[in-house]
């Protein structure tokens, strides 16, 4: 899907996973402040009822640890769902690795942004 068709759709261009209030609100306020849309979820059972919905983005952010669903169990499905959406996962751990199943699917070292983002304009990328 191309972005004018998100747009068209009503899609957002971002979709944002987080359990933690505060950070998920600031990077609403950062991808709005620099027009883009987005849609924001606190849990990982939401964003896959939006997947299953037809809903779609251009990119996700998807924080590792959350509350229920995992993220790493979260992006692999919803990679199953959705694969054409640019995913990449959010953590707070320097110690984290990609499972052996996460690269199986694709996900690369690239796609995994650490806490706190040290330049935000990483998130733009996403969906160039």
């Amino acid at each position: 899907m191309q972005k004018n068709e998100l747009l068209e759709a009503g899609q957002p261009d971002f979709i944002i996973v987080d359990d933690d209030g505060p950070v998920r609100n600031s990077l609403i306020r950062y991808l709005e402040d620099c027009c883009y849309t987005v849609k924001a979820f606190s849990c990982g059972e939401d964003i896959l009822s939006f997947l299953n919905a037809g809903g779609r983005s251009k990119a996700a952010v998807i924080d590792v640890r959350l509350g229920g669903i995992q993220g790493d169990d979260l992006l692999k499905k919803s990679l199953a769902i959705a694969p054409e959406i640019n995913y990449a996962i959010f953590t707070g751990s320097v110690d984290f690795t990609l499972s052996e199943s996460l690269i199986k699917a694709g996900v690369t070292r690239e796609q995994v942004l650490l806490k706190p983002l040290q330049d935000l304009e990483v998130l733009n990328k996403l969906v160039e």
